[in-house]
């Protein structure tokens, strides 16, 4: 199939013709995300996989990877700035938020992206989904 001929092109290429190199940026403490600048690692499917139909089907699930740098402004909004993975278009990156969450009396910060999927994907082909992340902000005393 399509997709199972575009995973082994993927595998069979040298690392560095994978992805662009992603913009080297300077580690720092952050006491403030205004204005921070973040690099996620993802990995997802469009769809969970469903042994029992993909089974039967012989449906490949391909998993999108890759990385994505933000920056999170300081009245909310994201803005991206570069991304890893040339088989998933990111069409948006959605405002950020900064959350305490009662159940564990933990920081975290939130945001979400719309992306769409490529024309080979076997279940969302072409479509336009939203992913939400959530990191758990982590505060030392030092």
């Amino acid at each position: 199939t399509e997709a199972q001929n575009l995973e082994e092109e993927v595998r069979n290429k040298p690392k560095q013709e994978l992805s662009p190199p992603v913009p080297t940026i300077q580690s720092t403490k952050v006491t403030d995300l205004k204005d921070s600048t973040w690099t996620v690692s993802y990995r997802f499917s469009s769809q969970p996989k469903d042994d029992d139909d993909d089974d039967k089907n012989g449906i490949v699930l391909p998993n999108y990877s890759g990385k994505l740098t933000v920056i999170l402004k300081a009245d909310g909004y994201s803005e991206l700035i570069s991304t890893t993975d040339d088989r998933l278009q990111i069409v948006k990156i959605w405002g950020w938020d900064e959350e305490y969450s009662q159940e564990d009396q933990k920081q975290y910060l939130l945001f979400s992206m719309d992306v769409q999927f490529p024309k080979s994907d076997p279940k969302l082909p072409e479509r336009k989904e939203r992913y939400y992340f959530q990191a758990r902000i982590d505060q030392s005393t030092n």
